[in-house]
């Protein structure tokens, strides 16, 4: 039996490759490490919905983000270069407010 568990888990991982891991997006975890005490990253990363309206669609401060990366000149819309480049665009974006409701993004960031 616990052989059968072994087997499961490494098959789990091996399907969920290096981009996630239990489900949870690399990308995600990401701006937790970047903004760890904001209550968006009590699970350990932040939801889907800081980003994104439904995904694949992008609400405000996704948009946001998204500029910054395309304006990397080796960008390539590849993971690696997403990942590479998503600490910096995020601090790029804070003093932003992409929802135009008054506060910033980084505001809107700590209060979670």
């Amino acid at each position: 039996m616990k052989l059968f568990w072994i087997l499961g888990v490494g098959l789990l991982c091996y399907l969920g490759g290096g981009e996630h891991a239990f489900g949870i997006p690399l990308n995600a975890r990401l701006f937790c490490e970047e903004y760890p005490t904001t209550s968006l990253c009590r699970q350990g990363a932040t939801p889907c919905q800081t980003c994104h309206s439904q995904a694949p669609a992008l609400q405000g401060y996704g948009q946001a983000l998204q500029s910054v990366l395309q304006s990397y000149p080796d960008y390539d819309k590849s993971v690696a270069a997403f990942q590479r480049y998503l600490k910096p665009s995020l601090r790029s974006v804070e003093a932003v407010d992409s929802d135009g409701d008054g506060f910033t993004n980084r505001q809107e960031i700590d209060a979670g």
